[in-house]
């Protein structure tokens, strides 16, 4: 569960920066 929600904001942080 940790993993896929670190894995989530990981990639939407990547998006917006």
């Amino acid at each position: 569960m940790i993993g896929e929600r670190k894995k989530k904001t990981c990639i939407s942080a990547r998006t917006s920066k």
